[in-house]
């Protein structure tokens, strides 16, 4: 019965995460094998809650009398206040995030307070399937599956040239005879290895391996992932008219399969090294052997009872978030800078992929008979967590295109320096300009959006830029030295237009 009251108190208090999707709006309407087995940036925490929930009742169905060893103390004291303030400040703040941590906290702390560290071990993998329940937030995802591409196109070629063909790696393009393969985002393994993780939970917990398999298991798990998905990959270009191209759903199927052989195969050989099928289940303890039950389970209920009423409760109206400054939009950027004239350039949906912004624009410009100049400005208002700018894709040209750095260059008229890169791809050579404002590194950016995304309580936040400069490049020093010395001239009218554009919309007063 008690166990009932607080696992009811517990979906009152934690309800909003079943409807959290911070890319909700965003997307179209996937196939369900595209949203299960490759997609970046899509969660379903129904489905995720449910199998954690019917995990955790498998693993301590047993516990809630059988008590093994002493319970705790200090630390489940630690656990429970850090999950209570992550609740509260989730709710002050509107970040669903803050509640998946305060759940994955507060169900170990409750055990541990409860019922002691056997309890707290039993119920670790549960909690720990929580944090898939929602995708990390953008800034976190671009960091991620754009390095996965490039390892993907590579792992692919490798098995292709084992294989007796022979590729050509340019960027995220792999080339095999006659036929050129892009390595895109659901290509790219994220979402194999999320699901990959999510079944292996499931299965460790469910098999009740012990602390050194369970360990291994979990770390072979996004190997397995990203294996699975490259040879997947390898099949796609090998076999280039194979009906299988366009059945995302038996691909995906066909992977999961193979991934979870790979993954039955090295279970078997490690719970046949450690003669070990099954972690015992804790000893039963007398009920007497902790006099102060009562107080604890009182605690525990009050606790999460307080935690279901703020729930009920409109805090974010408490403290509520300052807007983010309305700016003036980027469509205003100059076509006519000191010369230079621009035209408009269309973007790669199918490259940027999970990189969204606020706004863009691409242009091409030209002073004379000049080599052009293609300007690239990304900006986000921070007001979704499904945007950032901080991506490595903004960096990247395009599809196809290798990236080597050159160091920094400092740039006095936009107050810093700018990252400096030559892109190629086949015959073409090109000098990259990157530079950001109002933009933090991908710790301050992660922490800010898992935290606060941005809309925290009575906090201000200033619309964030991202820019590219790409300019033809000639091979040798001199080549170098007229490319750079070309967008040095040419960073002070986009510094200009920068400021002129970073000033609040004026209200319109009838």
């Amino acid at each position: 019965m008690r166990v009932a009251i607080l696992s009811i108190l517990c979906a009152v208090a934690y309800r909003g995460l079943l409807k959290f999707d911070p890319y909700a709006g965003v997307r179209g309407r996937p196939e369900i094998a595209d949203d299960l087995f490759f997609l970046p940036g899509v969660s379903h925490p129904g489905l995720v809650v449910g199998l954690a929930a019917c995990l955790l009742w498998v693993r301590v169905r047993n516990v809630d009398e059988a008590h093994a060893g002493r319970m705790g103390s200090a630390l489940a004291v630690f656990a429970l206040a850090l999950a209570g303030g992550l609740s509260v400040w989730g709710h002050l703040a509107s970040s669903g995030y803050s509640q998946i941590l305060s759940l994955c906290l507060l169900i170990p702390g409750l055990a541990l307070w409860l019922a002691g560290p056997v309890a707290a071990r039993a119920v670790a993998l549960p909690a720990a399937m929580l944090l898939l329940a929602a995708p990390p937030p953008a800034v976190v995802v671009n960091a991620i599956v754009f390095p996965l591409q490039l390892a993907t196109t590579r792992f692919a070629a490798w098995i292709l040239a084992a294989l007796g063909r022979t590729p050509f790696v340019q960027g995220d393009t792999l080339r095999d005879g006659g036929n050129l393969f892009q390595v895109i985002e659901t290509c790219s393994g994220y979402r194999s290895i999320e699901t990959m993780i999510l079944a292996t939970l499931l299965y460790v917990g469910l098999t009740r391996r012990n602390a050194w398999v369970t360990t291994i298991l979990l770390l072979a798990a996004p190997v397995i992932g990203f294996v699975a998905n490259g040879i997947r990959v390898v099949s796609l270009v090998w076999f280039p008219s194979s009906p299988l191209q366009d059945v995302h759903t038996l691909q995906g199927l066909l992977m999961f399969s193979g991934g979870l052989a790979l993954l039955l195969g090295l279970d078997r050989l490690l719970v046949g090294f450690w003669k070990s099928r099954r972690v015992p289940s804790p000893a039963p303890v007398s009920p007497r052997s902790e006099p102060k039950r009562a107080l604890r389970w009182g605690a525990a209920t009050a606790l999460v009872g307080i935690l279901a009423g703020l729930s009920l409760l409109p805090l974010s109206t408490v403290w509520p978030a300052e807007p983010t400054p309305a700016r003036i939009p980027l469509r205003f950027f100059p076509v006519s800078l000191g010369g230079w004239e621009g035209r408009g350039l269309g973007v790669d949906r199918d490259f940027l992929g999970n990189t969204r912004f606020s706004e863009w624009i691409h242009r091409r410009y030209q002073r004379g008979d000049e080599p052009v100049i293609d300007v690239f400005l990304v900006a986000d208002e921070r007001r979704f967590l499904h945007t950032n700018v901080l991506s490595p894709k903004i960096v990247v040209p395009g599809r196809g295109f290798d990236l080597m750095a050159l160091g920094r260059e400092p740039v006095e008229s936009l107050g810093g320096s700018v990252d400096l890169y030559r892109a190629s791809r086949g015959n073409e050579e090109a000098l990259v300009f990157y530079g950001s404002q109002n933009l933090g590194s991908l710790l301050n950016e992660a922490v800010d959006a898992l935290f606060t995304a941005g809309l925290g309580p009575g906090e201000e936040r200033s619309r964030s830029v991202a820019f590219r400069l790409m300019t033809p490049l000639e091979k040798g020093p001199a080549g170098r030295v007229e490319a750079v010395g070309r967008v040095r001239d040419f960073v002070p009218y986009l510094s200009s237009a920068l400021r002129a554009l970073d000033q609040p919309v004026p209200l319109w007063e009838p």
